[in-house]
């Protein structure tokens, strides 16, 4: 996406609102981060070394992470992990969205496996979408409806640092998405999941799960990029940002190409 047609024609006033509940109504803002000219036309992440997805990154104005930076002391995390009950093939955490910590045998690790080898990831394509949409993210194989297909990261900010980026924000130079009390900033630090593209037909939906922190004693939250349906080798992965816009922003033209298109981004 770029800073010109953010996300099918976004424009440097938007707020991006998100609205995916699972157990309750969670909500995501969000703001455009720039990404220079393409020198290339795709390039596969989980196809290239740590050394290459760096030198990628830092070429388009920001650097490569995994997982996401948390500030000590900056982020509450929650009560101690439940015991994994993930015995006999049916993982009841998994269905209250939490991941377990390392317990031998359970498979309810997806996002922590995910974060500790990036490279089993789904394959996808960072592509330069052309018809001033910017860059945009494919499928290099079948989705199956549910599947994992990437993790949103970033640098953790608190509500009070999220302020503080917004009062004077400029939008070419931020990319955050707040989830609850926790703010995710991929202005400076980021993965594929901040060039996925805006559609009012999404193919994904975001997901908030609570994982077990690196200390395994309490939990964190993790937002997660899930296949809505089946998603077709070569197709394009797209969300809903459900756009809000500031009291003075116009109407910013959709570009997604969608049947059900709402022809504005902020438009409900």
């Amino acid at each position: 996406m770029s800073c010109r047609a953010l996300a099918g024609g976004g424009n440097s006033s938007e707020v991006l609102q998100l609205y995916e509940g699972i157990f309750g109504l969670e909500d995501a803002t969000a703001f455009a981060a720039p990404t220079a000219a393409p020198t290339a036309a795709t390039f596969i992440p989980n196809h290239a070394s740590a050394a290459e997805r760096m030198a990628w990154a830092q070429i388009r104005g920001f650097t490569w992470t995994d997982h996401s930076i948390t500030k000590a002391g900056k982020h509450k995390r929650s009560e101690e992990p439940p015991v994994c009950d993930c015995h006999w093939g049916r993982p009841q955490n998994s269905a209250m969205m939490y991941e377990c910590a390392e317990t031998p045998g359970c498979t309810n690790r997806q996002l922590l496996d995910l974060a500790k080898n990036p490279q089993s990831g789904v394959a996808l394509e960072v592509f330069d979408t052309g018809g001033g949409k910017g860059w945009g993210v494919r499928a290099l194989r079948d989705l199956q409806a549910g599947e994992l297909i990437t993790e949103y990261v970033g640098r953790v900010l608190d509500n009070r640092q999220f302020a503080k980026k917004i009062k004077g924000h400029n939008s070419c130079k931020r990319y955050l998405l707040r989830a609850g009390d926790v703010v995710i900033d991929a202005s400076e630090h980021g993965n594929t999941a901040r060039f996925v593209n805006h559609s009012c037909s999404p193919t994904a939906i975001i997901q908030l799960w609570q994982i077990a922190a690196e200390d395994g004693l309490s939990l964190r939250t993790s937002v997660g990029m899930f296949a809505k349906d089946f998603i077709k080798t070569g197709s394009e992965v797209t969300y809903d940002y459900k756009f809000e816009a500031f009291e003075d922003s116009v109407q910013t033209r959709c570009l997604c190409g969608a049947s059900n298109c709402r022809l504005f981004l902020n438009r409900k």
